[in-house]
């Protein structure tokens, strides 16, 4: 009888595991499907707005609810698509060694504008912003982490301000990001970083945002060998913390100023842009004659970007778009590497898996940029690959 109580109440508490689950799944689709629809919704609108109207001013003003609204339905996306990549564990840990120092002042500089806003102030207390200290590790995913808790701590707070810093401890660097703002209540602090429980909590209900934000920067942090945690008030605010193995190269003095991504005019370049899609070719087309470049080809399938490349030696570089019909971006890659390996060929695609730059520039492109393009990272590229003796 005691053993068959035993199984009863093992079954009884999986049972209600199981229902709480599906609730909060139930719970988390509805979150994303309102953060799918709101910017949608904000999308369309404004398109039948921008229609009606002829002032410049009113018209900047709709042009900045398309860019708000489409950046929020990028970062749903991004959440989406990396939280299914850690739940099959597709993501693999990728390191490599790169500049702390320049990661911590480029998430200084797009962090300020951002918190600005809403009247929030950034503040970076950490010795690595002025120090070139080079470290092993998963770029990207720190990146990740850091772009996680300071999003999150600028949602929570208003008029306040967001410090992020470190320390050395142990042989481990412990990043932090510090915000004056509402709190966790002391009931939610354990499950915070838990899979779709934020999605149900009072705390994400006044606000925009996936919910996965901290349980993504608590998978990779762990991914890194470290440990993340969260010191909180209620009403007065937050600190999160990460640690990650200081894996150090070297470190010398210098100053990291201001990234800029402005790059000088290049009118005597000839660049084949590979895009079947219309709107895609004229955006990207766009981008490119306002810095100068006016000399642009198209080719519309793998194919015929192929024969352009292989009759035409005048051709700088090409941006090839992955998925064409007649021949995929892949098969033109390959084609191409047969009789020119040297003309620098970027894949642009909606393919932004984590491993999808390694594969095609395994195939033969030099870099990856995923879609939507990015504009500054465009424009990074091409001053990276166009010829040493143009007009850069």
């Amino acid at each position: 009888m005691t053993e068959k109580k035993a199984t009863l109440n093992n079954l009884k508490e999986a049972k209600e595991k199981a229902e709480e689950s599906n609730r909060l799944k139930s719970v988390f689709l509805q979150n994303i499907s309102h953060e799918i629809r709101t910017p949608i919704n904000a999308i369309m609108g404004t398109i039948d707005l921008l229609k009606e109207s002829s002032e410049k001013e009113v018209r900047e003003k709709y042009y900045e609810v398309l860019r708000l609204s489409g950046t929020r339905l990028l970062s749903t996306i991004n959440d989406l698509i990396d939280i299914s990549q850690l739940e099959t564990r597709q993501i693999k840990v990728n390191k490599s060694n790169f500049n702390l120092s320049e990661i911590i002042a480029n998430h200084l500089n797009v962090a300020t504008p951002i918190a600005g806003k809403k009247n929030n102030k950034i503040v970076c207390t950490s010795q690595y912003l002025h120090t070139n200290t080079m470290l092993y590790t998963d770029k990207n995913m720190l990146t990740s982490i850091f772009i996680n808790l300071l999003s999150n701590a600028n949602k929570f707070t208003a008029n306040g301000i967001i410090e992020f810093g470190s320390l050395d401890e142990h042989g481990n660097i412990v990043f932090y990001v510090k915000d004056n703002g509402i709190g966790i209540p002391e009931n939610r602090i354990d499950v915070i970083f838990d899979q779709f429980v934020q999605a149900d909590s009072s705390l994400s209900r006044p606000h925009e945002g996936s919910g996965l934000g901290l349980s993504i920067a608590k998978a990779y942090t762990e991914m890194l060998g470290g440990n993340i945690w969260v010191e909180s008030r209620e009403g007065k605010g937050s600190t999160f913390f990460f640690s990650i193995p200081k894996d150090e190269v070297t470190t010398t003095r210098t100053y990291i100023n201001k990234e800029n991504n402005e790059i000088s005019q290049l009118p005597n370049h000839k660049i084949l842009i590979a895009e079947d899609d219309k709107l895609n070719y004229l955006i990207l087309k766009k981008i490119i004659e306002n810095m100068g470049i006016t000399n642009i080809l198209h080719a519309p399938n793998g194919l015929e970007a192929v024969e352009m490349v292989k009759n035409d030696t005048e051709i700088s570089l090409v941006l090839m778009d992955i998925k064409m019909p007649k021949m995929s971006g892949e098969e033109a890659i390959q084609k191409i590497r047969n009789f020119n390996t040297t003309i620098p060929i970027i894949a642009q695609t909606t393919f932004a898996m984590p491993n999808d730059r390694d594969k095609f520039i395994e195939i033969g492109s030099n870099d990856y940029i995923p879609k939507p393009i990015d504009k500054n990272e465009l424009k990074r590229l091409l001053k990276k690959y166009l010829p040493a003796h143009s007009t850069i």
